[in-house]
């Protein structure tokens, strides 16, 4: 399999996993994979769709509609992007509305870094009666209600949330705050009432800026600003130009101060393009341990020479790769059926008796870490061969690992008393107790 099949294939099974984390109404996970897939594969036209129908589906208008205009410029025909766009262009009133709910939105988050948390709270009250599934708007109003200690109803705008976004990580932070023990909560008003902190900046935008709240400044500036002009182009401009020349002036000044409002938060965007990096180099490694690279198999090459050593019958060959996987981490149900039906045919008492064999040659040889490697999964499969602790315990020995060797040798005397194996290995644990002790003393 070259690079590109590779790079295709990931993007493909990120946006299967994306889908898959859609449907269990955990959007937060599937925007994570959704992205990862469009950094494999930029032009795949579903998985912008789907990013842009779940944005929408979360409030951010403007996100959504950008992914569908790239996705309609990248496929013109049979493109579910040109029915989403056409049926928003179609609807000037709601075209309105959802402008009207930035301009509030953007005019709450305002107020609340100036610390007017009253005002804000009375934009941000607006924007929730008018588009519920805003869920920045939803965090925002839990936030301010937390500072004001209204736990009761932040704990009700938290719900909506996990209702709409049941994995979103700001509204799980929140949740756990408002569930705090009751001697927690009195330790925190007591602390209040003694040192109440300062307003110049506002509180609630100081934990804003602490990375409690997270992605809102970065998601409405950059999509704000340079995409929104795209956005524009080809929705808002053919809406405009059906109305007076009034409203056209009218909704001009209200784009010109959403840019305004945005443009005043680009300072704080550092941590937040941080933060992308590192999940950016966080998907770069985990893809490596799922494919690999020049140097090292990925666990799907494993699982791929497994399957390979058991279709020509080499069962030992395919027990030593299974156990080179973490099953946990195959992505799909059918994977992990295929590794469950490979374990279940080669992990047999025969196997384990020739991966005994492979394992005493190797430590005959000296070559102690595939003699450890093979004695090991050899007692995975079956524990009653009492040689194979014999020599594991010996490789151990060998290779200076004394703290294994001895717990091998100890396993020998509770598993296998009486035996002239376990006498001997006794004899073997106390010496090289002894050693240490008497190196311990000379130190």
């Amino acid at each position: 399999m070259d690079i590109k099949e590779k790079i295709a294939n990931s993007a493909k099974w990120y946006y299967n996993l994306g889908l898959e984390k859609a449907k269990e109404g955990n959007l937060t996970g599937a925007t994570a994979n959704l992205k990862t897939s469009l950094f494999f594969n930029k032009n795949d036209v579903d998985a912008r769709n789907l990013l842009g129908l779940i944005y929408f589906q979360t409030g951010q208008i403007v996100e959504g509609l950008a992914q569908w205009v790239i996705s309609s410029n990248l496929k013109k025909d049979n493109n579910a992007a040109n029915d989403y766009l056409a049926a928003t262009q179609a609807n000037a009133t709601e075209l309105d509305r959802m402008n009207q709910v930035i301009k509030k939105y953007n005019q709450a988050l305002t107020y609340a870094k100036q610390g007017d948390e009253d005002l804000a709270m009375l934009q941000v009250k607006k924007v929730v009666s008018i588009m519920p599934n805003f869920i920045d708007a939803q965090l925002l109003m839990a936030l301010l209600l937390i500072h004001q200690d209204n736990t009761k109803e932040a704990y009700e705008r938290i719900q909506d949330v996990l209702a709409i976004d049941r994995k979103n990580s700001k509204a799980l932070d929140f949740l756990q705050e408002v569930e705090k023990p009751k001697e927690e909560v009195v330790a925190d008003t007591a602390e209040k009432v003694i040192d109440k902190p300062k307003k110049e900046k506002g509180a609630v935008m100081e934990r804003f800026e602490k990375g409690l709240w997270g992605r809102g400044p970065l998601l409405y500036v950059i999509a704000g600003i340079i995409v929104g002009v795209i956005v524009s182009m080809a929705l808002i401009y053919p809406t405009i130009k059906r109305s007076s020349a009034s409203s056209y002036q009218s909704q001009i000044d209200d784009y010109k101060e959403q840019i305004l409002a945005k443009d005043t938060q680009l300072k704080s965007n550092e941590k937040n393009i941080k933060e992308a990096n590192s999940a950016k180099k966080k998907a770069e490694e985990e893809l490596k341990s799922y494919i690999g690279d020049a140097k090292t198999e990925g666990l799907y090459d494993k699982l791929l020479t497994a399957m390979d050593a058991y279709s020509q019958k080499d069962y030992s060959t395919a027990a030593i790769n299974l156990n080179k996987i973490n099953r946990k981490k195959l992505a799909t149900k059918k994977m992990k059926k295929v590794y469950d039906d490979l374990k279940i045919n080669t992990y047999t008492t025969t196997v384990a008796t020739n991966l005994y064999a492979r394992g005493y040659s190797a430590y005959v040889n000296g070559d102690n870490k595939s003699a450890i490697e093979y004695l090991t999964l050899s007692i995975d499969i079956n524990s009653t061969k009492l040689t194979s602790y014999l020599y594991l315990g010996r490789a151990y020995e060998s290779s200076k690992d004394k703290k294994k060797a001895i717990s091998t040798y100890k396993t020998i005397v509770e598993k296998f008393p009486g035996t002239n194996t376990a006498k001997d290995a006794q004899a073997r644990i106390d010496a090289m107790e002894k050693k240490n002790t008497e190196t311990k003393k000379l130190n």
